[in-house]
């Protein structure tokens, strides 16, 4: 398998991301790590980081809350952009209606 660029890591992490709220679902940093071919989970922030930004000046639910450490189950608090709690960001990202090509266009 080719190593996917850092744009197709990019939007890799924000289409798996939309699949998970829609299912009312997480993924933990580990999971997100192996999905988009980095070799720590320390590295995912990488790409999730520029994605909440996006996210956070664009108004939307704070998408990237959904990757969260196997030990707690929460999102790194780096992640989480607005002073929101956890939950409230989580229940927001199921209700919303997310667009699978929203993060796409930004990266061409």
């Amino acid at each position: 398998m080719a190593e996917l660029t850092k744009a197709e890591k990019l939007v890799t992490v924000y289409q798996v991301l939309v699949e998970l709220a829609q299912r009312g679902d997480t993924i933990t940093y580990e999971e997100m790590a192996a999905a988009i071919q980095v070799s720590n989970a320390r590295l995912v922030g990488r790409y999730l980081d520029p994605i909440a930004v996006h996210l956070l000046m664009a108004g939307l639910p704070p998408l990237t809350a959904l990757v969260v450490s196997k030990v707690n189950g929460k999102p790194g608090a780096g992640l989480m952009k607005t002073p929101q709690s956890f939950e409230d960001g989580r229940a927001r990202v199921y209700a919303y209606p997310w667009d699978p090509e929203l993060f796409a266009p930004l990266l061409a």
